[in-house]
C-alpha cells in the first residue's frame, strides 16, 4: 500500500519555492546590494543602505582644520535610521533629466531673484537668464550629472518618476545622505583622512581647475590633477564601500530637509525642521574646495536656486 507520509524531497522543493516567492527581507540584504529599475529605456541603478546607527557631523577640530568658511554647524550626534533605503548609484544624469523635461514640459523658472541661473561665462561664475540645465556654460554629455536643477525641480522629478515606476521616489534626507556617504566609516572621507587621495574619488577644485581658471596657488587647493575643469561624467571616479559614485565633488546634491541647527542629543529618523528658508545640499562640487566634500560638511541654498554646481540624487525608502 502506498504510504501517505510526506515525501521529504517534495516537501523541501515546496519550501524553497515558497521562500523564493517572497522578496528578500530588508534586514537580510547586504549593504551595497544592487537594484536596477528601467523606464523607457533609461536604467536607474540603486544601492541598498541598511538600517543602522551612526555618528553624524564633524568634530570641531576637523571643521577648523578644513578652514571651512561657515560657522561651525556640524556638531557630532548619534542618529538612528530604523528603515533602510535605496540610493541612486550616481547623481541624476542629463539623460535622465532630459526625459523628464521633454515629457512634462517642466519649467525651472527664473532662478534666485528672477535673474536666472549661476553658470560659467567668460572665465567666471555669473548669474544670467540664459543659464539653465541645457546650457550651464560648459559642455555636457548625457552621462554628465544634470546641473542648474533647483530643489523644486528635483522634487517635481521625483513625483514624475514615482508615478512611472509605481514606487515612492524622493530626495534623501540629510541624515540618509551622510549615512550612505560614510558607509560605516567615521573618518573625514570614506576613504580615510588623507585629502590627496581624493584624486581617486571625486571631482573638486584642484590643480586642473586652478590652472584653467587662472587662480593663484592656495593651501586650500590640493596638488593633484583629476583632469576635469567642469563636471565629469558619472562613475569617472571610484565608488564608496557601498557602491555609490560621485558622493564627493562633481555636483552638490539636494537633500529633502530644510536647513537647521543640529540637535545635541541622539535622534531617530531625523527629517530636519518643519519650515525654513534654505534647503540642505551635500557633497561639494567641481568648483568648490575639497573642504566642502567632507562626509560631514553641510551646505544650503534657496529652493529656487539654479546653479551649475547643483544637482540631485534619488532615494527609494523601504
Amino acid at each position: 500500500m502506498r504510504s501517505l507520509a510526506p515525501n521529504p524531497v517534495i516537501f523541501f522543493l515546496f519550501f524553497v519555492l515558497f521562500l523564493s516567492a517572497f522578496p528578500l527581507m530588508a534586514e537580510e540584504r547586504k549593504a551595497g546590494e544592487k537594484l536596477v529599475l528601467n523606464d523607457a529605456g533609461i536604467e536607474y541603478v540603486f544601492r541598498w543602505c541598511p538600517p543602522g546607527e551612526f555618528t553624524m557631523g564633524s568634530s570641531f577640530e576637523e571643521w577648523y582644520e578644513s578652514r571651512y568658511p561657515y560657522d561651525f554647524n556640524e556638531p557630532r550626534h548619534t542618529v538612528r535610521l530604523t528603515r533602510g533605503f535605496w540610493l541612486l548609484e550616481t547623481p541624476v544624469t542629463v539623460r535622465m533629466y532630459r526625459k523628464f523635461a521633454e515629457e512634462t514640459g517642466h519649467d525651472s523658472g527664473k532662478g534666485l531673484n528672477g535673474l536666472g541661473g549661476f553658470g560659467w561665462r567668460d572665465g567666471k561664475i555669473v548669474q544670467s537668464e540664459d543659464i539653465d540645465w541645457t546650457d550651464p556654460g560648459f559642455p555636457q554629455t548625457d552621462d554628465h550629472p544634470a546641473v542648474c536643477i533647483t530643489w523644486e525641480d528635483a522634487v517635481s522629478f521625483c513625483r514624475w518618476l514615482s508615478e512611472r515606476l509605481k514606487r515612492t521616489v524622493t530626495l534623501p534626507t540629510e541624515a540618509q545622505w551622510e549615512y550612505a556617504a560614510r558607509a560605516g566609516t567615521q573618518t573625514v572621507f570614506f576613504f580615510g583622512d588623507d585629502r590627496e587621495e581624493m584624486v581617486h574619488y571625486g571631482n573638486v577644485v584642484d590643480e586642473t581647475f586652478r590652472e584653467k581658471a587662472g587662480f593663484p596657488k592656495s593651501p586650500g587647493i590640493p596638488e593633484f590633477r583629476d583632469g576635469f575643469f567642469f563636471t565629469s561624467p558619472v562613475r569617472s571616479f571610484r565608488p564608496n564601500p557601498w557602491g555609490l559614485y560621485d558622493l564627493y565633488g562633481n555636483v552638490f546634491e539636494s537633500c529633502l530637509d530644510w536647513y537647521g541647527e543640529y540637535p545635541t542629543e541622539s535622534v531617530t529618523d531625523p527629517v530636519g525642521p518643519p519650515v525654513g528658508q534654505y534647503r540642505t545640499n551635500r557633497g561639494g562640487s567641481w568648483d568648490f574646495l575639497i573642504r566642502s566634500a567632507r562626509s560631514g560638511a553641510r551646505s544650503w541654498d534657496a529652493p529656487n536656486v539654479l546653479d551649475a554646481a547643483l544637482g540631485f540624487r534619488l532615494c527609494i525608502p523601504e
